[in-house]
C-alpha cells in the first residue's frame, strides 16, 4: 500500500530536485572537465576486484559534501534512490552498472589508500580553469588584487596514534583522566568574492 505524500514533503522533494538541477548546470558550466579529471586520478586498488570506477567513488563523496550530509553513512541512506543513483552515474559519464552507488565503507577505504596529491592536482586544475575563464574577475579589489582567506581546519581526530604527520594534544595533564588526542590539520587558502556579502 502506497503511503500518502504530504504537501510539505512534496515541496521538500521539489526543492531538492531544483537544487540538483542547478548543481548540474554549475558543474557543466564551470567544471566541464570534472569527471574526466577524476577519472585520471591514479587508482590504488587492485584492478581485478573493482566494482565501482574511481570517478563514482569520488563524485559520491564530493556530492555528499555539497549537500552538507554530515556523515558518509548518511550519504548511503540519502542517496539510496534509483533517480539519484542514475544521475550520479550519468554525471560521471559511466553507464556500465548504474544500479547502485558504493557503500560508505567502500568510499572511506578507497580514500584512505588514495594519494592526496592526486586530488590536489585535480583541485589546482579546476581553480586554474576558473581563473583563466575570468570567473573571479569581478571579485578583485580595485580590479587588481585578489582577496585570499587562509584558514586552518581540523579534519580528523583520534585517541589512537595516527602516523608521523599527525599532531597531538595531551588533555587533563597530570590527572588520573589524562589522555592524548591525535589529529590532522589542513591549511586552506580560498579566493573570496565580496559579492557573497551582498
Amino acid at each position: 500500500m502506497k503511503t500518502k505524500v504530504t504537501r510539505k514533503e512534496a515541496r521538500k522533494h521539489l526543492e531538492q530536485f531544483h537544487l540538483a538541477v542547478e548543481l548540474v548546470k554549475v558543474i557543466k558550466h564551470f567544471f566541464p572537465d570534472l569527471a574526466r579529471l577524476l577519472k585520471q586520478t591514479e587508482d590504488p586498488r587492485n584492478q581485478s576486484y573493482i566494482t565501482y570506477p574511481n570517478v563514482i567513488l569520488l563524485m559520491t563523496r564530493i556530492l555528499s559534501s555539497i549537500f552538507y550530509i554530515s556523515s558518509m553513512r548518511k550519504t548511503s541512506q540519502k542517496f539510496n534512490s534509483d533517480t539519484v543513483i542514475q544521475n550520479i552515474w550519468e554525471m560521471c559519464g559511466e553507464s556500465a552498472s548504474a544500479d547502485e552507488i558504493p557503500y560508505w565503507e567502500t568510499i572511506n577505504k578507497y580514500l584512505e589508500r588514495l594519494d592526496p596529491e592526486e586530488l590536489q592536482d585535480t583541485v589546482c586544475r579546476l581553480v586554474y580553469r576558473l581563473v583563466r575563464s575570468r570567473a573571479f574577475a569581478g571579485a578583485r579589489i580595485r580590479n587588481r588584487y585578489w582577496q585570499v582567506i587562509a584558514d586552518g581546519t581540523q579534519i580528523h581526530s583520534s585517541r589512537r596514534k595516527l602516523d608521523a604527520k599527525s599532531l597531538y594534544r595531551v588533555h587533563n595533564k597530570g590527572t588520573g583522566r589524562e589522555y592524548t588526542e591525535y589529529y590532522y590539520y589542513i591549511l586552506e587558502a580560498k579566493l573570496f568574492s565580496i559579492r557573497t556579502l551582498l
